[in-house]
């Protein structure tokens, strides 16, 4: 049995070289590429006067006040997750308030071909 978080698949074998077979057939899907050159890129709102990126993706935060983080290609079974950090002063008093826009950027593969999609998205306090 191949499982991942109990998300995998089960398989049986009679032999040896079946069972090599059906391994390989599961280790070629968890390397299909299906997006690549995915970014997002943050525009905060003020009071926030700082992001703080975990991990290590490449960003640098632009002239105007934009923060572009590059996060690479992804393989299908293969879940991301990444972690942000806003620096709010007086978070207490600002009460219910926009504080950053998220812009996401993706090519994904479909039927041999790619296709780019854009997402955008508001982070509230």
């Amino acid at each position: 049995m191949v499982t991942d978080g109990g998300t995998g698949s089960a398989l049986f074998a009679e032999d040896p070289d079946t069972a090599a077979q059906l391994i390989a057939g599961e280790v070629d899907n968890l390397l299909v590429k299906v997006a690549q050159a995915a970014s997002v890129t943050i525009r905060t709102h003020r009071p926030v006067h700082t992001v703080h990126v975990f991990g290590r993706l490449p960003f640098a935060q632009l002239a105007d006040g934009s923060t572009p983080i590059e996060l690479g290609d992804f393989y299908a079974g293969k879940p991301r997750c990444h972690l942000l950090r806003f620096a709010v002063p007086g978070v207490v008093a600002l009460g219910l308030a926009t504080i950053a826009e998220l812009s996401f950027t993706i090519e994904l593969f479909r039927s041999g071909r790619v296709h780019e999609m854009r997402r955008h998205r508001s982070v509230d306090h």
